[in-house]
């Protein structure tokens, strides 16, 4: 992908998509945080422990 096609991408899945999360955990131990940013993220969602 292109670096000038990605921002214009991102602003299209805005107009359906309610949130993005982008990850990149380099450690076993960042998912840990991981975990949390998902839980902040989705934690109201039905069904999500």
């Amino acid at each position: 992908m292109s670096t000038r096609t990605a921002p214009r991408r991102s602003e299209a899945l805005r107009e359906f998509v309610p949130h993005i999360v982008v990850t990149h955990p380099c450690a076993p131990e960042d998912n840990l945080a991981l975990v949390d940013q998902f839980n902040e993220v989705f934690a109201g969602q039905p069904g999500v422990a």
